[in-house]
């Protein structure tokens, strides 16, 4: 650890020209794996450079395909070595204020928006707490989502769900070569988003709220209340509250359409 090593391969000409300068990057010895990817980028361009000369047409759909999965490789690589810095290998750690032992160490994989990314983790256990629920220190330094999705990646997908349905989430996917996940994935993770937010939606709607800036161009507010959402009893009380505010009689919302009360002024005939 802590030492550097040299990207070396590099052809030093492009699409048989002239000979080029050769570029040599140091990396650190805990990046030795994103190193290697960006390394095989890089052959990956050049090779199709070399393949474009002469003058020909080219399948450029092609070319987009190759250079999105090999920056994907690269990607996922830079989310390794990070995710790997996360990690706590020690026989015991405070959590909370509360003293925890390692339990094991092993594989997780963990899911970001170029594809998934398998690291080696310790898993902890409260001391004292006999078959408790073990921790991962990656998983909430990075504040995952459910097992193993990057918040950026659940957002993404609840996002995309939220859009249409998982089946097009899923497709919409593929065709932009970002997100490399299942439908059933879509719809589980969407769903653990959802119940990260539900328990705290008061307090960041209301801070949204306050953070608004109404436009200074505004003149009017309106407002939509969608009945088929709330239950009956709540629904009556918004009728009634409006009713009262404009004096008009409770009871009177209860009355088949059409029903005319004496001090009712007669309807227009048409």
């Amino acid at each position: 650890m802590g030492q550097s090593r040299a990207i070396e391969g590099f052809f030093t000409t492009l699409a048989g020209g002239c000979p080029m300068a050769a570029m040599v990057i140091e990396v650190p010895e805990e990046l030795k794996d994103f190193g290697v990817a960006v390394l095989a980028t890089i052959a990956a361009v050049q090779k199709t450079v070399a393949g474009s000369a002469g003058g020909k047409a080219v399948d450029y759909d092609v070319v987009e395909c190759a250079i999105a999965d090999a920056t994907a490789r690269s990607e996922c690589a830079a989310h390794g070595a990070v995710l790997r810095s996360l990690d706590v290998d020690k026989p015991t750690i405070s959590i909370g204020g509360k003293l925890h032992r390692r339990v094991g160490r092993c594989e997780a994989t963990y899911y970001t928006m170029a594809g998934p990314v398998v690291v080696t983790r310790s898993l902890y256990r409260e001391r004292g707490v006999r078959n408790g629920k073990v921790t991962d220190p990656v998983s909430v330094r990075a504040g995952v989502v459910a097992d193993g999705w990057l918040p950026r990646t659940a957002r993404a997908m609840a996002h995309a769900l939220q859009q249409s349905t998982s089946r097009d989430a899923e497709a919409s996917a593929r065709e932009s070569k970002r997100l490399p996940y299942s439908r059933s994935s879509f719809e589980r993770v969407a769903h653990a988003v959802g119940e990260v937010y539900l328990p705290h939606h008061v307090d960041i709607e209301g801070l949204l709220i306050q953070e608004f800036a109404v436009p200074k161009a505004a003149r009017s507010v309106s407002a939509s209340l969608d009945a088929s959402t709330s239950d009956g009893g709540a629904t009556r009380s918004f009728r009634r509250a409006a009713q009262e505010e404009r004096g008009e009689a409770a009871d009177r919302s209860q009355l088949p359409p059409g029903l005319l009360r004496d001090r009712d002024p007669p309807r227009r005939q048409r």
